[in-house]
């Protein structure tokens, strides 16, 4: 065969040479189907570009799940569909929030399409409900209680535990203050004062939550 005919061959195959033509494939498939459900996709370059180079012949499809995951951080969702599951987030034209909505690229077209989505929400939903079981037991504990978990973690070695380090930050914040008000007199306020002290003692407290310590990536 001549080389003229290689980019034909490909294509007969279900192979796209092009990355262009790829990646114009899914945002223009992905953008219809949005609209389909009067959502807009907001195509994150680094996962546009994952994709691009994981499919032949990219084929888009939409998935959809319950409302009731909406609850969630959205930060959380989009960070789910997107690490764990290459799929790009559907926000409302109107009001720009989240929709229970999803965009994936498939390495190609389905026989049977319906299947193939339903399998994809199936795992959707099991990350999903990771999140929402750690998000609510979050919201049993005080925030502050959740600074004594510091004490286990090392911040760096010979730099002691991130307790210590939110101890070190408080006395700088302490420091700040006072050579701020011999300057600026009463620049701080009493009240500033235990709202700059509480922030820095409990800056770090995030870190022992579930939904940071199981989806680190995503929060």
């Amino acid at each position: 065969e001549h080389a003229n005919s290689y980019l034909e061959k490909l294509a007969n195959n279900h192979v796209i040479l092009e990355r262009e033509i790829r990646k114009k494939t899914i945002i223009d498939q992905g953008t219809q189907l949005a609209l389909k459900n009067d959502g807009q996709v907001l195509f994150d370059q680094d996962l546009l570009d994952k994709c691009v180079g994981l499919s032949e012949s990219p084929y888009v499809f939409c998935g959809a799940f319950d409302e009731k995951y909406l609850r969630l951080p959205e930060k959380l969702i989009t960070s789910v569909l997107k690490e764990h599951m290459n799929y790009f987030s559907v926000f409302s034209r109107q009001t720009r929030k989240l929709l229970p909505y999803y965009i994936g690229v498939a390495n190609y077209r389905c026989n049977n399409l319906e299947n193939m989505v339903s399998e994809t929400l199936n795992v959707v939903v099991g990350r999903l409900e990771d999140g929402a079981f750690y998000f609510d037991s979050d919201l049993t504990k005080s925030f502050k209680t959740l600074r004594e978990g510091l004490k286990d973690q090392v911040f760096q070695e010979n730099m002691g535990s991130l307790f210590d380090k939110t101890i070190r930050l408080k006395d700088f914040v302490q420091s700040i203050m006072i050579k701020v008000n011999l300057k600026s007199k009463n620049y701080f306020s009493d009240l500033d004062k235990v709202i700059l002290i509480a922030a820095a003692e409990n800056c770090k407290n995030d870190l022992k939550t579930g939904c940071v310590q199981e989806f680190p990536d995503e929060m």
